[in-house]
C-alpha cells in the first residue's frame, strides 16, 4: 500500500509567522498587512524595500511562466495574483513526498502616498519578479501671508 502526506511547509511557516506578529506586532498585525490572503492556496515569500527614490518589492515564483501572474493597481494598492499550475502526475510513477505548492496566490500591498502608481514596472528573471515603483515629490508646505483687512 502506496501512501505519502503532503509537506506543505509555507503554510506552516505563514500560520507561525501570523502568531508571532499579533504577539509582537499586535498593531500591524492583521490590521493594515493584508498581502496574505486566506482565500489564496499558498503565499510567495516577497521582500520589499526602499531606496531614495523608489520602492522594490520581490517576489520568488520559481516554476511560474509569467503569463501566470497579474500585477494590477486600484487605489492605493498593489495586487499581484498568479497560478503555479500542477504538473501533471504519471500513472507509474509513485510519489513518496510533494513539498512544491501548486494553485492559486494572490497578495496586496499598501503603497504610500509618495508612491508614483503611473511609472510602475515589472521584470520577471529566474524565478524571481522584481516590481519597481518610483517615488514622487510630494509637495512642500507653503506658508501663506496674512494680510491686514483694510
Amino acid at each position: 500500500m502506496n501512501r505519502f502526506l503532503q509537506y506543505e511547509p509555507y503554510s506552516v511557516l505563514n500560520d507561525i509567522n501570523r502568531l508571532f506578529e499579533k504577539k509582537f506586532f499586535p498593531q500591524t498585525a492583521g490590521s493594515t498587512d493584508s498581502s496574505s490572503l486566506e482565500t489564496s492556496q499558498w503565499s510567495p515569500a516577497v521582500d520589499v524595500k526602499e531606496a531614495k527614490d523608489k520602492f522594490t518589492i520581490k517576489v520568488d515564483l520559481p516554476g511560474i511562466d509569467k503569463k501566470n501572474v497579474t500585477i494590477s493597481m486600484e487605489k492605493g494598492v498593489l495586487s499581484i495574483q498568479g497560478e503555479r499550475i500542477e504538473e501533471k502526475k504519471e500513472e507509474d510513477i509513485n510519489y513518496y513526498r510533494v513539498e512544491r505548492v501548486c494553485g492559486r496566490f494572490h497578495r496586496c500591498f499598501s503603497l504610500p502616498q509618495t508612491a508614483n502608481e503611473e511609472n510602475i514596472s515589472a521584470h520577471m528573471s529566474n524565478g524571481v519578479l522584481e516590481i519597481t515603483i518610483p517615488k514622487k515629490e510630494i509637495a512642500k508646505s507653503k506658508a501663506i501671508e496674512i494680510k491686514d483687512s483694510e
